[in-house]
């Protein structure tokens, strides 16, 4: 198990080695696993000439010039704005039911993804409508950025709300939930 959700999180790790029914003699988990990408990056950077910024500055313009990707560009992901609109409105009919945090008063049932490198919270209603939502970068450090969505949630709830289930991932692990009240 390698990089850093996998270090930090050992529920994440249980979840894969229950998922993949991985036997206890062959679950690797090295000291320093966190590091591991990061070290591989150092030791290939070894072998590697040694360039000022200033003459990758230079390369770049060379790279583009003999790159097909550069030249010629990917395809657009519409042919034009007819099938720009066409796409807007196929879309457009699927939207997320909302509610209103400040009115809605009853259950609700609470979501969170504390991944590597964002975290998304979703708060619905009994009827799946959503009251609060949150995505954003955790900075490196999942827990954190949970407890500060968390804690800006809870200033947007009104007393009427009664958060009955939570459920997360990667924080608490995949599949796994927790009984708030």
């Amino acid at each position: 198990f390698l990089g850093g959700p996998l270090y930090f999180l050992s529920e994440l790790r249980n979840r894969f080695i229950e998922t993949l029914k991985i036997a206890p003699e062959d679950v690797v988990f090295p000291e320093d696993s966190q590091y591991y990408v990061a070290i591989g990056c150092a030791m290939y950077s070894k072998h590697e000439e040694e360039k000022e910024f200033n003459d990758l500055m230079v390369i770049i313009p060379e790279l583009a010039k003999n790159s097909k990707t550069f030249n010629d560009g990917l395809p657009p992901l519409m042919k034009d704005e007819a099938e720009f609109i066409a796409f807007k409105n196929r879309h457009d009919k699927e939207k997320v039911r909302r509610n209103d945090i400040e009115t809605y008063h009853g259950i609700a049932f609470l979501g969170i993804d504390a991944g590597s490198t964002t975290t998304k919270m979703a708060l619905i209603d009994k009827d799946s409508n959503l009251l609060y939502s949150y995505y954003g970068s955790n900075k490196g450090n999942p827990l954190d950025s949970t407890i500060s969505a968390l804690k800006d949630l809870y200033s947007k709830m009104n007393d009427g709300i009664k958060i009955v289930h939570s459920s997360s991932l990667n924080i608490q692990a995949a599949n796994s939930s927790i009984k708030l009240f």
